[in-house]
């Protein structure tokens, strides 16, 4: 369980459609958060975005993607994170990765 304190946000940005042996990568990463007890961990899905290379998506009906930006999150202290990270960046490829230190102030009960 995630104490109040210092810790450590990460965001993990990737494409719906991007894939590893055949499974998605994204769901793949989220396994393992889950796996690992994480203290917290959301798996956004994006309406609209564009990544490096420029090529827009978007959840548009007339126009539907199939590789629409996903955004995973997390948090939890930084000693977590470091353990986690280089088995994240071998799932993650190319996606991008982001760490933000953050204060967490209550835990509360979060189901």
């Amino acid at each position: 369980m995630l104490s109040p304190g210092p810790a450590l946000r990460v965001s993990l940005y990737v494409g719906e459609g991007h894939h590893r042996h055949g499974h998605s990568v994204a769901q793949s990463i989220y396994d393992l958060l889950y796996r690992r007890r994480v203290a917290g961990a959301t798996l956004f899905r994006a309406v609209a975005g564009f990544g490096a290379g420029h090529h827009p998506h978007s959840a548009d009906l007339l126009a539907a993607s199939e590789n629409l930006p996903l955004l995973i999150e997390f948090i939890d202290s930084r000693e977590a994170v470091e353990a986690l990270l280089p088995e994240i960046r071998t799932l993650l490829g190319d996606g991008l990765i982001l760490t933000q230190p953050v204060e967490v102030y209550a835990t509360g009960n979060l189901k």
